[in-house]
Formats: C-alpha cells, structure tokens, sequence
C-alpha cells in the first residue's frame, strides 16, 4: 500500500455533535493509523482547540458563518500548503468550489456522496401530505410544518445543478450505498468505473453487562430493568418517528414495561411532546433530546430493540451502530435499509408505514426470537463495518485514481 498526504474537506467535524461529524473523524483516524498524511480542515467551532490539541492529525479550523463561505476558505487555505497533498477529498458543497477553481496541476478531486438529492428530494416532497394525514388523524396541529421540497425552489434547483456539475467533473465518486451508485449512472450518465461503494463504519462494541453507574438513566427517567425500544436520530418529519409512537399503546397491552426512549432534535420535537402527552404516554415514552456521542452505547446496551421508521436514508449510521452493540434492528423496508440488512438477514423490516405494522414487528422482537438474526449482524460489522474497513476501501479508490492519472 502507498502512503499519501490527504487533504479532508469537511463540513462536519467534532467536536460539532451528529453522526457525520464523528463519522469524519472516526475516517480521518482509521486513515491516519494506516500511515497516510491527513490533514483536515473544518470549520472552526466552540471548544475546537481543546480538541484538535489531542487529534494525532492536523485540522485547520475555518472561521465562517456560512457553508460556502467555509468551502471557498479552506479551498483558499489548501492552496497554500507547503507540500500539496496527492489527494483531495470533500464531503460536502467544498467539492464545487475545488472543481470550479483548480488547474491541471491541482491534485485530484474524490468526492463522499452521503445522499443523492435528486432522488431524495422527489421523495421528501410528499412530506407535506404526509403531514396533513398525521393531522388528520391525531386530530393535532403541526407546529413545525416540513419546509417545501418543489423542484422549482431556488435552494433545490442550486442543490440539483451542483450535484450534477461535481458528479460530471470529480476525479472519482464514493457513495455509500450501491443504489446510490446506479442512481448517478442513471440520472447523470456517469460511469461505474468512476463510481465506488464504500459503506460507514461503527466503532461501537458489544458490551455484556450495563453500566454499574445508572444514575444518567435515572436522571433521563429511564428504568434500565423495562424492555427499552431506541430510536436514536433527528426527529424531522422524514424520520416518521410518532409512528413509533403510535404503535405504543399496542405493544404496552403485550408488555407493559416497554419503554420508548427517543434520543435526538428535529423539527419534530414538538408535535412529538403533544402526541406523547394525548395518548397518555408520558410513563412510557421518554423525549431525551440530544444525547451526547459517548453515552449513546450504553443507550443501545440497555435496548430490547432498535426502530428506524424513516422515510428514507442514506445509509444510516445508527443501524450499524445498533447491529455493532448486538441490539435486534427493526427498519422500514425502503432501498438503504433492505442493502444494509440484506432484505432481512440481519434485522426486521417493516412494509407499511402503520403503528399497527410496527407494534406487531416489536412485539416479535421482545419476544425475544432474535438471537440468530443478532449473531448474524454483529459478524457482519466486525467483518465489513469497522472505520478500518471503510479507510482501506476509499484506499483502493484512492490509488484507481492516482494510476489513471500517472
């Protein structure tokens, strides 16, 4: 394997909170112990010092207000370097700025796709409707109403013309999931060739026994001796999660220790509060807000079970996450989640998005029946989804490219 200097473009970084921002990290880390040169610039945050003094790599923090404020002064700081990297990766709108600025003699452009706008915005442009349907039958007003998707919007029509011009014109793609992969081939014609699917990694390991400490569940007014159902994730309307909580009432009549804990904010929140509070569920549904990052594994060790609901995904982190701590996954079947779980080898996934199809999935999971499933996963990750995996996955991108260019 050649080493090489790498220069990381991302806008996500710790110590910023959310699973791309540790997901940049947790790359950059298993890169550097690799022995490539890393360097990572980011945008500068709170307490951002105090972090990169114990990073084993250099980050250049970037002050800015903006996204596009932030990619055109990194793109500025990377032309100053003294020793110009081989390769340069983005994760984000930095890839327009690079392609748009840089010369013959620049380094070479990989660019992450951690979603297809195209395909996920002609998806999250029935969320509308989606919405008045949940009013309708809740009998509840929506606070937060999701923001218009319509094509025809300026921030849309920008978010389509830019991925089509960095797909078009980046040295090589990474996606994360392999229908990501056939959905740039179909809309933007660009080869497969260019194209390679690398999945995200979890660092999490399975822990046997819970945390002899349980006074941080206690204080979430968490009992860790009920069956505990997690949904760990942004509460957007996208994510469906009140349909978790809908489906409560079924499962309590089974078993009436469960437990609905709902870590992480969104445009949700809200609804989900007053959702909570007519169904009289406040004992048994728990809105905890943003958890930080290090507490969320002992949050999967004490879970009977881990729901996705979600409209759509990427490739969600926390699934591999759930499957890396050995907790049983149950997800709606839609493309991301069927790859990721092999069309339900390695979880449970669910065809209609109803309470009813939902209760009756976790009530078979804290059955209990989940062991062969379990077992299954979690050799999976160890075997496929640890950040080592993924490093010396973009590695084999990496020297594609640099041999086509040498």
């Amino acid at each position: 394997m050649k080493l090489i200097k790498i220069s990381r473009i991302c806008e996500q970084f710790p110590p910023a909170e959310g699973g791309l921002s540790s997901g940049m990290f947790d790359l950059s880390m298993a890169q550097h112990k690799l022995g490539h040169d890393i360097t990572v610039f980011a945008p500068l945050s709170e307490n951002s010092s105090e972090f990169d003094s114990k990073t084993p790599f250099t980050v250049t923090r970037i002050p800015s207000k903006r996204i596009f404020d932030f990619s055109w002064k990194a793109c500025d700081a990377l032309t100053k370097l003294s020793t110009p990297p081989d390769i340069v990766h983005t994760h984000g709108p930095a890839a327009f700025n690079y392609l748009i600025r840089r010369t013959n003699t620049d380094p070479p452009l990989v660019h992450t796709m951690h979603a297809v706008r195209k395909y996920q915005y002609n998806l999250l442009k029935q969320l509308p409707e989606m919405v008045k349907s949940f009013e309708k039958k809740s009998g509840l007003q929506v606070i937060q109403k999701p923001k218009s998707y319509n094509r025809i919007s300026p921030n849309i029509f920008k978010a389509f013309f830019l991925e089509k011009y960095i797909c078009r014109r980046v040295n090589h793609i990474v996606v994360v999931s392999k229908y990501f992969a056939d959905q740039i081939n179909s809309y933007y014609g660009v080869s497969y060739e260019k194209i390679s699917v690398v999945y995200n990694g979890s660092k999490f390991n399975p822990q046997k026994v819970c945390s002899a400490d349980n006074s941080k569940f206690h204080s979430y007014g968490i009992n860790t001796q009920n069956d505990v159902i997690l949904y760990v994730g942004r509460t957007d309307w996208a994510k469906r999660v009140h349909i978790l909580v809908e489906a409560m009432p079924e499962v309590l009549r089974k078993y009436p220790h469960a437990c609905l804990i709902i870590a992480g904010t969104g445009d949700q929140n809200r609804d989900l509060s007053q959702l909570v509070k007519k169904l009289r569920l406040s004992n048994s549904v728990k809105l905890l807000g943003w958890v930080p990052h290090d507490d969320l594994p002992e949050l999967y060790n004490i879970a009977r079970c881990f729901c996705l609901p979600s409209y759509w995904e990427g490739l969600s982190k926390a699934i591999l996450d759930a499957m890396s701590t050995g907790v049983p996954v149950i997800a709606t079947d839609n493309l991301s989640n069927r790859e990721i779980l092999h069309n339900g080898k390695f979880g449970w996934l669910v065809e209609e998005p109803t309470p009813e199809a939902w209760s009756k999935t976790m009530e078979v999971v804290l059955s209990g029946r989940v062991e062969v499933k379990v077992n299954r996963a979690s050799k999976l990750i160890d075997t496929m989804y640890r950040w080592e995996h993924v490093a010396e996955r973009i590695d084999v991108a990496y020297q594609k490219v640099l041999k086509h260019l040498s």
